[in-house]
């Protein structure tokens, strides 16, 4: 069973997938390059801002309803 789909796979898969890979190289390239550049993006702009923390006092009167 193993061996079938090997042979399948050299047979037929391999070389269709060598002799198309003008068209989905780029394809494959262009999304992954996009998403490392977003993701540099998202980097650099959470370098660059200044963080603030706040603190939230309650006045001890306060009654629960």
């Amino acid at each position: 069973m193993i061996n079938s789909v090997l042979d399948i796979f050299q047979v037929y898969l391999l070389p269709l997938a060598v002799k198309t890979a003008v068209f989905w190289i780029p394809v494959l390239c262009y999304f992954t390059i996009k998403k490392i550049w977003l993701e540099h993006l998202e980097k650099e702009a959470l370098l660059g801002m200044d963080w603030v923390m706040l603190e939230i006092k309650v006045p001890r009167d306060v009654h629960k309803t």
